[in-house]
C-alpha cells in the first residue's frame, strides 16, 4: 500500500525530492522550486509549475537584490518587492538573466547525466537535452 504521508508517489520517482534538496543544503525557495517542479506530472499539472514559478521570481528578485538566505529571509517582502531596484542591482538582474539559460542546461544535462542515465540506461539518453 502507498505511503502517502512520508514516501508519496510524487515525490518518490527515483530520489526522494525532500533528500535531494537536503544534499544540495537549498533554503526554502530553492527547495520549493524543485519539490513543485518534481511533482508537477503527478499531482497539479501546470498549477505546480507556476507555483515553481512564484517561488523563481522571488528567488531572482532576492538575489538582484543582493539579500542573504537567511531564515528569517526567505523572500523580499512586499515592500521590498514594490521599491524599484537600484543600478547596481538591475545590472545584476540582466547577468542572472543571460546566465539563466545557461544554468538550467547545465542541470538538465547533470541531470541526465547523474539521475536519468543511471537509472534509465535503457532511454540511453534520448529524453534528455
Amino acid at each position: 500500500m502507498p505511503d502517502h504521508i512520508d514516501h508519496p508517489v510524487h515525490y518518490t520517482q527515483g530520489i526522494e525530492c525532500i533528500d535531494y534538496i537536503l544534499s544540495h543544503n537549498m533554503d526554502y525557495l530553492e527547495g520549493n522550486i524543485v519539490k513543485y517542479v518534481t511533482r508537477y506530472k503527478f499531482k497539479h499539472g501546470v498549477d505546480d509549475l507556476r507555483k515553481a514559478e512564484w517561488y523563481l521570481k522571488r528567488l531572482l528578485r532576492r538575489e538582484a537584490m543582493g539579500l542573504p538566505a537567511t531564515p528569517d529571509n526567505h523572500w523580499p517582502s512586499v515592500e521590498e518587492c514594490a521599491k524599484p531596484l537600484t543600478l547596481e542591482q538591475e545590472k545584476h538582474n540582466e547577468i542572472v538573466r543571460e546566465t539563466s539559460e545557461a544554468m538550467c542546461d547545465e542541470f538538465c544535462r547533470n541531470y541526465c547525466d547523474n539521475y536519468i542515465k543511471p537509472h534509465f540506461p535503457k532511454l540511453d539518453g534520448r529524453n534528455c537535452r
